[in-house]
C-alpha cells in the first residue's frame, strides 16, 4: 500500500464549530436560540452592557492538523483589485492518515469530521506547537472541502483531502 506524504507539511490550528452549544445559547432579547435555522448560521446579538457585536458560535477545543498550504499563482495574485490578499486564495491540503490519527475521520462512514464552518485561528511550524508562521486578521473558516480521487494511493483510494477557505463561513 502507497501512501501519499506532505512534502512541506505546517500545522493549522482549527476551531471546529459546536451547533449543539450553539442552539442552546439563550442570547439575550427576544430569541429562544443561539442558531438562525434560516440563515444556517450563528445569532449576532448586542451584549446588553458593552453594546458591542457578540456571536452566539460555540467552538470545540482546538485541534493541530498537519497541512500543507497551497496558493494561486502570483499571476493570480496580481489580478486582485485591492492587492495581494493570498489568504481567499489559499488551499490547505490535508492527509487522511493525520485525520485518522487525530481522530477527525468518522470510522462508519469515513467522513472527515471537519466542516464547512470550522474556524482557522492560525498556521504554526510542523510539530512546534505554538510557533506561530501566520495568524488570520479577518477570519478564516473552512469553505469546502473535497476529496480527489487518486491512483490507488490509500486504502480508499485517496490519501489526501483539499479543504477551501474563504473569510466567511459557509453555509
Amino acid at each position: 500500500m502507497i501512501s501519499v506524504p506532505l512534502i512541506w507539511p505546517m500545522q493549522a490550528v482549527i476551531y471546529r464549530s459546536d451547533q449543539d452549544s450553539t442552539w442552546s445559547v439563550d442570547p439575550p432579547g427576544d430569541l429562544d436560540e443561539g442558531f438562525d435555522p434560516l440563515l444556517r448560521e450563528p445569532i449576532i446579538y448586542r451584549d446588553p452592557v458593552t453594546t458591542e457585536r457578540e456571536s452566539a458560535r460555540q467552538e470545540l477545543a482546538a485541534v493541530r492538523v498537519p497541512c500543507q498550504v497551497e496558493t494561486a499563482k502570483t499571476e493570480d495574485l496580481q489580478q486582485i483589485v485591492v492587492g495581494d490578499d493570498p489568504v481567499t486564495d489559499e488551499v490547505l491540503v490535508v492527509s487522511r492518515p493525520d485525520l485518522k490519527w487525530l481522530g477527525l475521520v468518522d470510522l462508519t462512514t469515513g467522513n472527515n469530521l471537519l466542516k464547512p464552518g470550522d474556524r482557522i485561528e492560525c498556521l504554526e511550524k510542523y510539530r512546534m506547537p505554538g510557533t506561530v508562521v501566520r495568524t488570520y486578521v479577518k477570519p478564516l473558516y473552512i469553505y469546502r472541502i473535497v476529496a480527489p480521487r487518486s491512483q490507488g494511493f490509500g486504502e480508499d483510494g485517496y490519501d489526501l483531502e483539499l479543504i477551501y477557505t474563504a473569510h466567511r463561513r459557509a453555509s
